[in-house]
């Protein structure tokens, strides 16, 4: 096997901002990816890629040649680059999936190796280097609403890097959150989310204030105020529940909306952490304590025998006495 830096290779720099997630690298950070990846040659029949316990700290990204992607002697595939179909475009590793298994080299070929950790780091910068440019010369020309706000997304991206549904997001689903958000504008006094209605959207709050209420009998004693940064409305869309309390518009603002589709694709995977029915019997009572989040009335419906019910709403107004009480 034959290794080398990829700046000695012109073409290099065009074919990295066609991968994924490398394609997402901001352009300034492109150097510097350039000098720590790896471009190596490999034989035919070498096996490149085994399925591993762990995830794999290495991305390989095939650039010519064929491989046969085994899961079992009777599950098997070859795929060759020159058809240039879209898994060229993603790492090796993405084609082994949950079955496991082996990528082999059916021909000789030319493989792109390239940290995982690495490309998270230039992720990370370049999600926080995304703000719009303008050319100070042309500033004269904008009327001046349309001037940009120096601090609207850097104040909001901000704080919404320090909440708890962040600390859940690793780099390129932050950057797949960001690119999916369709920005409302929003009057003061808007109503977003009213009470007992389906949930079908997620809001990020970019610019502006909110408020959350509910109406006679609802789980909120007092209104809690939203700022530019927050987010609203993952309950409902979390637990496949109505809205449990209206969210009005303070101030005129812009919200970051994400659909129930989109919300899907890039959250729930990181909010829910799915256990086959196995795998909850086999902890002893002694064990775990069983906990039913949803509303009362879902409860006196049917629970599991021994559960508590604390309902989700309960829980966050819990958290957020919490957090007023030690002073976070």
């Amino acid at each position: 096997m034959e290794g080398g830096s990829m700046s000695e290779r012109v073409e290099l720099p065009s074919i990295v901002k066609q991968l994924y997630p490398l394609s997402l690298i901001a352009e300034q950070y492109i150097p510097q990816l350039l000098d720590k990846v790896l471009c190596v040659t490999h034989k035919a029949n070498k096996t490149l890629i085994k399925a591993q316990a762990s995830p794999s700290k290495v991305h390989h990204y095939l650039l010519s040649g064929s491989v046969e992607v085994r899961h079992s002697m009777a599950d098997r595939s070859t795929l060759n680059y020159s058809d240039q179909e879209s898994w060229c475009l993603n790492p090796l590793e993405d084609l082994l999936g949950e079955k496991g298994g082996s990528i082999k080299a059916k021909s000789e070929g030319e493989l792109l190796v390239v940290s995982v950790d690495f490309i998270d780091e230039l992720l990370a910068s370049s999600e926080a280097h995304s703000l719009d440019v303008v050319h100070l010369e042309a500033m004269s020309d904008l009327p001046d609403d349309e001037l940009i706000d120096d601090e609207f997304e850097e104040e909001w991206c901000g704080v919404f890097l320090t909440t708890p549904l962040a600390a859940h997001l690793g780099p390129v689903k932050l950057h797949e959150l960001f690119s999916r958000l369709e920005d409302r504008d929003v009057e003061a006094g808007e109503l977003i989310v009213q009470e007992n209605t389906p949930g079908n959207a997620f809001y990020l709050i970019k610019r502006g204030q909110a408020e959350v209420s509910s109406g006679p009998g609802g789980g909120l004693k007092k209104p809690i105020e939203l700022w530019a940064g927050e987010y609203f409305g993952d309950e409902s869309l979390v637990a496949h529940t109505t809205r449990n309390a209206n969210v009005r518009m303070v101030e005129a603002g812009v919200l970051g909306c994400l659909d129930e589709q989109a919300f899907d694709d890039v959250l729930r995977p990181a909010l829910i952490k799915t256990l086959s029915e196995e795998e909850l019997l086999s902890h002893t009572e002694k064990e775990v304590r069983w906990v039913d989040v949803r509303l009362p009335q879902e409860f006196k419906h049917g629970h599991r025998e021994s559960c508590v019910n604390y309902p989700i709403s309960s829980l966050r107004g819990a958290w957020r006495s919490w957090i007023l009480r030690i002073g976070i």
